[in-house]
């Protein structure tokens, strides 16, 4: 392994230990926004190992704890633009509803980067 390998791998370390301390964080205070941001994080996380589904999915739950969509965050839009093309109006508009209409628990629940990475590494495909 090269060196400049060993360092992507330790900042890979950092981003995921600083996402679970902002969960736990925002958890422990309630902070919805917060929460939000995680849920937008986990998405994007779950598109860039190909999960389109379940990107749209958090999308939706990223919403939940704002009570409202968010269609001015620049990686928001990019994020949906991303999935629309992945997964198709329809698909996207589904798995973004299916997120958007989980009870604030459960959409809390699913942004947990915890529970995405372990996914990731236990699982292959987009479940649809």
């Amino acid at each position: 392994m090269h060196v400049a390998d060993l360092d992507k791998a330790a900042n890979r370390q950092e981003e995921r230990l600083d996402e679970e301390k902002a969960y736990a964080a925002a958890l422990e205070t309630r902070d919805l926004p917060i929460l939000s941001l995680v849920a937008v994080n986990a998405a994007a996380l779950a598109e860039a190992h190909g999960r389109h589904h379940e990107s749209a999915v958090l999308l939706g739950a990223a919403s939940r704890p704002r009570g409202a969509h968010d269609r001015t965050d620049r990686q928001v839009r990019e994020l949906t633009r991303r999935g629309r093309a992945a997964l198709g109006e329809g698909a996207f508009t589904a798995a973004y509803g299916k997120g958007w209409k989980l009870d604030g628990k459960t959409a809390v629940t699913e942004a947990d980067p915890a529970r995405l990475r372990w996914e990731l590494r236990t699982a292959h495909p987009d479940p649809e």
